[in-house]
């Protein structure tokens, strides 16, 4: 990843400059006010003091308008500098250089921007205010804490500044993340249309390659499960044709044969039934899967419809003596199609008694939530082995079959639970399988109840 890699060496170098010249320039500013007065003094004692006395000096025993003349005359009149000479009594006897200038001379702040020197020729007392040239336009300076609370200053504005850098830069480089995450979760909740946000496949660097690479994988396996489902659905119905002839045939057969095998018959049409109820779920499973079922959403009783089903499946139960019970119900609506639901209970139950050894019972509940009161859940258990811990999450896939802990071979075909999964989440609930403590497999279906 270079040139993610580099974007983030050139993140931090921003925010390590940026914090190191905004500590800097707090510093700067901190000693600012005593560095320049360093450099007044230096200039004062280098250049204006000893040009000053040597005009003092060079006016000994001569009169006063001669020591005005020498000081109009002297380096700081050449250097332009702006000064004011005054006698003992205050009176301006001498103003050098522009009035804005001097005028800062009579100002409240003279005393911070102009320097005084006082001496004493032919008996009388004069002094001389000299307005510097880097005092001429200076602002007052700011007063800037010094020590520990100099250091606690910088830190209280350099840590903000480097806080809200870092902050913006990680919300830069971690955006996409998100979308990656948004898109990959809806992909693996069988959103096959999900894809990533413009925003983050059209970046110029890595994560954009990764979001485009992301997006085309999409895109295939949308188009290879959508090719998957056309051609179980196909196949499923050009199924149904040759069936019904082999069925008519088989019924031809018998005739002629007289009841001569009628063994063997009985086990072909067996065979037919089987391959036929096969072939119906496939198609069943198809229409729901690709929403071309129609759906006709009304109040349905719960508990009336799980009679009527569990007295279907009594009778499957007693040719192999099982037995299927409604422990416990509530007279409880839900919104759904009644003939749908019945199909998903139906393959629970069913998938129940196939798992439950001879002699037993296979139980059904139908209770409230008591914390969620729009909620109700069927639970369906048989006296089976269970089945492993990680394989409870993939017992509602399409052909997933599983046999007992136990090592039996059950004979499921792996579509009934796949139905159920998808009649439920249609109807906006949610399914799930659980080991019972005491042994055996509980099936749990939760629907939202009916207003």
């Amino acid at each position: 990843m270079r040139r993610l890699y580099l974007k983030i060496v050139l993140a931090i170098w921003v925010v390590m400059i940026v914090s190191s010249l905004g500590a800097g320039t707090i510093m700067r500013m901190i000693n600012a006010e005593e560095s320049a007065d360093q450099v007044r003094a230096f200039n004062v004692e280098r250049f204006l003091l000893p040009s000053v006395e040597a005009v003092i000096e060079k006016a000994a025993g001569k009169s006063e308008r001669e020591l005005i003349t020498l000081f109009d005359r002297s380096w700081l009149a050449d250097r332009k500098t702006a000064f004011s000479l005054r006698d003992s009594a205050g009176n301006t006897l001498l103003r050098h250089g522009p009035e804005q200038i001097l005028s800062v001379i009579d100002g409240p702040d003279s005393d911070d921007r102009t320097w005084q020197h006082d001496f004493v020729h032919d008996g009388q007392s004069y002094s001389l205010i000299v307005v510097p040239r880097d005092r001429q336009h200076r602002r007052p300076p700011i007063p800037f804490p010094r020590g520990g609370t100099a250091i606690l200053l910088v830190l209280a504005i350099a840590v903000p500044i480097s806080v809200l850098l870092s902050f913006l830069i990680a919300r830069y480089l971690i955006r996409p993340l998100k979308s990656f995450e948004l898109a990959g979760t809806r992909l693996a909740d069988g959103d096959l249309s999900a894809r990533i946000s413009p925003s983050a496949s059209g970046r110029g660097d890595e994560l954009g390659e990764f979001a485009n690479t992301f997006d085309h994988m999409a895109e295939r396996i949308e188009l290879l499960v959508n090719s998957h489902k056309e051609l179980l659905r196909d196949v499923s119905h050009e199924l149904r044709s040759p069936l019904a002839r082999l069925q008519a045939s088989l019924s031809l057969a018998r005739q002629r044969t007289g009841g001569a095998v009628d063994a063997e018959m009985d086990r072909i049409e067996r065979e037919v039934e089987r391959l036929d109820n096969l072939i119906g779920k496939l198609l069943t499973f198809a229409r729901i899967d690709s929403k071309q079922l129609p759906v006709e959403m009304e109040p349905v009783n719960l508990d009336w419809l799980l009679a009527d089903v569990i007295g279907d499946a009594l009778i499957e139960a007693a040719a192999d003596e099982k037995n299927v019970v409604l422990t416990e119900t509530s007279e409880l609506r839900v919104l759904g199609d009644a003939e749908l639901l019945a199909s998903c209970f139906e393959n629970i139950i069913r998938n129940a008694i196939r798992h439950t050894p001879p002699g037993s019972t296979a139980d059904v509940s139908l209770l409230a939530f008591e914390d969620d009161l729009s909620r109700c859940c069927v639970s369906i258990r048989d006296r089976g082995e269970g089945l492993p811990e990680e394989d409870l999450t993939n017992i509602f896939e399409l052909f997933r079959k599983f046999d007992d802990q136990g090592g039996e071979n059950t004979g499921s075909s792996g579509i009934g639970l796949a139905i159920a999964d998808k009649v439920v989440k249609l109807h906006g609930g949610e399914i799930s399988a659980s080991n019972a403590s005491d042994g055996g497999l509980i099936v749990t279906v939760c629907l939202p109840l009916a207003d």
